[in-house]
């Protein structure tokens, strides 16, 4: 019963790494189509490029997959309780909410820098 408890535990840490890089690619790729779609549809000469959107959609796609991979180094470590994986995991998820703190920071800033 441990054994079958720990395999889905496995499995369920990589699904989530799985779908925390497909969110981070995906939102990459949605973010630059729907840029670049907005930039070759409309012919106005004065277009003007909306990057602070763009960084927007790019930075939330980042702190969501990032959150999806913090859960998953998570239950990784609850399943393997050595001090090296335990080491290697806590440099890992500092390492990662340390980036999502800071973008969360400045798409808060680019948010309020829009709405004003």
């Amino acid at each position: 019963m441990v054994s079958f408890i720990v395999d889905l535990l496995i499995k369920i840490s990589e699904i989530l790494n799985i779908v925390g890089v497909a969110i981070i690619v995906l939102g990459l790729g949605y973010s630059l189509y729907h840029f670049f779609a907005e930039f070759t549809w409309k012919k106005s000469p004065h277009h003007n490029w909306n990057l602070a959107k763009l960084r927007i959609e790019i930075g939330s796609s980042i702190v969501l997959g990032m959150d999806f991979m913090v859960s998953a180094d998570v239950i990784t470590s609850i399943i393997l309780p050595g001090y090296w994986e335990i080491g290697q995991l806590a440099i890992l998820v500092t390492i990662r909410i340390i980036l999502s703190y800071f973008l969360n920071q400045e798409l808060q800033a680019l948010t309020d820098h829009k709405h004003t």
